[in-house]
């Protein structure tokens, strides 16, 4: 075979595979799946009735979607559901949640190819050129174009930058300058140093300003986030009256809270229902509950909507006051004081603070718990110490059960999941997104 048919060949893609009955490939067309129904599903070679041109592909995800229910049989006495920046994307409408390469393109762009913001940041940030040796870019005019594609939607990844490195290389600049005066004491190392750290603060400031997004849409509409709807129905199958769904994110946003809202939802985040919103952590050891109506007995009800939420990277609406994490209403224009841990690629440093640890501790004695079902939505598996941390629970907890779920699966760090399934731990992987285009097969489908 030739180099180009073997760069043209397409990759089979990746739909389901568990420790049970191995890996499903989506067929290539409507014959594929016309052939699939007759090897798996139509065994026994019933006619059927076929009305719609989709019939076949309906039985396809159909089929995969009882093997899912399949496979998180018997007690859930504890719900997990783990969300990434996945999860906050809706489609290509980018004024809500962003892919990372989506997020560092928008801030490149800001920062140094609109008039207003290049002018106004003149001298004050790295120029560009530095920004790209700094980035160990060779020609800078080739990431300008490659931004210009990614937000022009004629790509989807920014394959020359990362985000988190380049935010990790300013930080240990400006470590290193803390560390050795001396070596930057001259005037034009001191110019330096005060544009890296402008340029990281001028990052940070727009990380702030990029993910407050507004007026989320949670209606039925073809293009609506599903969050609410899939913590109702994750809600529902809990076994336990006093079990609580656990929501854990590494997004800023509010997009959770904002759907719990509508959902009339109560929410336990750590900051209690006081008006002074002080953070503590022994606020998710509370739940909702009233005396039964039964006047004879000492039984209490509990109130069904009821979840815990985690934000274990903080959100925008937190901010440091003194000695105490406060949560504030408005967010606009904040830069200063900010619970958030940005982007780099040893922000695992930063989960050993306040409320961050807390947070973190709390999730891992969740993974720890006997019957309990993990979603994940979103999350790629690339922050090495939220994936450790998970990886480990599957390999030590016996009754944790772990479904994996993204918009796609060929990421290399998934090949950690893919290598415990081929070690017949309890896990699974689906390619299903949180607000998938195609309704009909988001996780939403498969939840329900």
């Amino acid at each position: 075979m030739s180099k180009e048919n073997k760069e043209s060949k397409k990759e089979p893609e990746l739909v389901y595979w568990d420790n049970k009955m191995g890996k499903i490939i989506k067929p290539d067309d409507k014959g594929g799946f016309k052939d699939f129904y007759k090897k798996y599903i139509n065994l026994n070679e019933v006619e059927d009735n076929e009305e719609k041109s989709t019939f076949y592909e309906d039985q396809f995800y159909l089929y995969i979607k009882n093997k899912i229910n399949d496979f998180i049989y018997g007690e859930k006495d504890n719900i997990i559901f783990f969300l990434g920046a996945g999860a906050s994307v809706l489609g290509n409408k980018w004024e809500y949640g962003k892919t990372m390469s989506r997020l560092a393109c928008e801030i490149i762009n800001n920062l140094y190819f609109l008039d207003n913001n290049s002018k106004s940041n003149e001298e004050k940030i790295l120029s560009f050129q530095e920004f790209a040796n700094l980035s160990n870019i060779k020609r800078p005019d080739n990431l300008k174009r490659k931004v210009a594609d990614v937000l022009g939607n004629k790509k989807d990844k920014l394959p020359d930058f990362k985000l988190e490195d380049f935010m990790s290389t300013l930080n240990q600049i400006l470590s290193l300058a803390g560390e050795q005066r001396e070596l930057f004491g001259s005037i034009e190392n001191t110019d330096f140093i005060k544009q890296v750290k402008n340029t990281r603060d001028s990052i940070q400031q727009q990380i702030t300003k990029l993910v407050q997004y507004k007026n989320y849409p949670f209606n039925a509409s073809e293009e609506s986030f599903q969050h609410l709807s899939i913590m109702k129905l994750l809600m529902s199958k809990l076994d336990k009256d006093e079990s609580k769904l656990e929501m854990v994110t590494t997004n800023y946003d509010r997009v959770i809270e904002e759907a719990a809202e509508k959902g009339n939802i109560t929410i336990f985040d750590g900051f209690g229902f006081d008006s002074n919103h002080v953070f503590n952590d022994g606020w998710f050891d509370w739940n909702l509950s009233k005396k039964s109506k039964e006047s004879n007995t000492n039984e209490v009800e509990y109130n069904p909507n009821v979840i815990d939420l985690l934000k274990i990277h903080g959100s925008i609406d937190w901010v440091r006051e003194k000695k105490d994490i406060v949560k504030k209403r408005s967010v606009r224009n904040r830069k200063k004081n900010q619970v958030m841990i940005f982007p780099s690629s040893d922000k695992y440093k930063q989960s050993y603070d306040k409320p961050y640890f807390e947070l973190m501790s709390r999730f891992q004695n969740l993974l720890r718990k006997p019957n309990t079902w993990l979603i994940t939505s979103g999350f790629s598996f690339s922050d090495d110490h939220i994936s450790r941390m998970i990886i480990d629970a599957i390999k030590v907890n016996s009754g944790l059960r772990v479904l994996v779920t993204d918009y796609s699966l060929s990421n290399s760090s998934y090949d950690k999941i893919k290598d415990l399934i081929s070690n017949n731990y309890d896990v699974a992987i689906l390619k299903a997104s949180m607000n998938d285009k195609d309704e009909n097969h988001g996780l939403h489908f498969y939840s329900n």
